[in-house]
C-alpha cells in the first residue's frame, strides 16, 4: 500500500542518498523474531536486495539474525514504542558497514535509515 506523501516529502524520499525502509516487526514469544519490508526508497533498492516488499528480512538476507541479533533487538524495542535509536554495524549479507537510525511511526512498525559507512570504517 502506497502512503500519501506531500510532493516535497515524496521528492526527498525518492532522491535522498540514504537507504530507507519501512518495516513491520514480527515477534515470537515476545522477542523480536523477524521483520517484513513494507516500503523502501530507490536508495534502498540499490543495495542489491531483489524485490524486498512483503518479504522477511531473514528471507532476503539469510544469516542476518545470527550475525546481527542486536539489530533485531534494537528494532524490536523501537517498534514496541521505544525511543529512536541508532547503531553502527557490519551487515555480512551486504558485506558493508552501515550507520542505522531507527524510529517508530506507530506501534509494531519501524523506519530504518541506512547510511553506508564502509569507506570510513575501512580507513579507521
Amino acid at each position: 500500500m502506497e502512503m500519501p506523501f506531500h510532493p516535497i516529502c515524496r521528492g526527498l524520499l525518492e532522491n535522498m542518498p540514504s537507504a530507507m525502509a519501512h518495516c513491520r516487526m514480527l515477534y515470537r514469544k515476545g522477542e523480536a523474531g523477524d521483520f517484513v519490508f513494507l516500503g523502501v526508497n530507490p536508495a534502498f533498492e540499490k543495495l542489491g536486495l531483489k524485490e524486498p516488499l512483503e518479504k522477511k528480512a531473514t528471507e532476503l538476507m539469510p544469516g542476518l539474525k545470527e550475525s546481527n541479533p542486536e539489530l533485531f533487538e534494537l528494532c524490536g524495542r523501537v517498534a514496541r514504542g521505544g525511543e529512536a535509536e541508532s547503531v553502527e554495524t557490519f551487515l555480512p549479507p551486504l558485506a558493508r558497514w552501515f550507520s542505522i537510525k531507527v524510529y517508530s511511526p506507530r506501534k509494531g512498525h519501524f523506519v530504518a535509515i541506512l547510511d553506508d559507512i564502509t569507506e570510513r570504517r575501512n580507513a579507521e
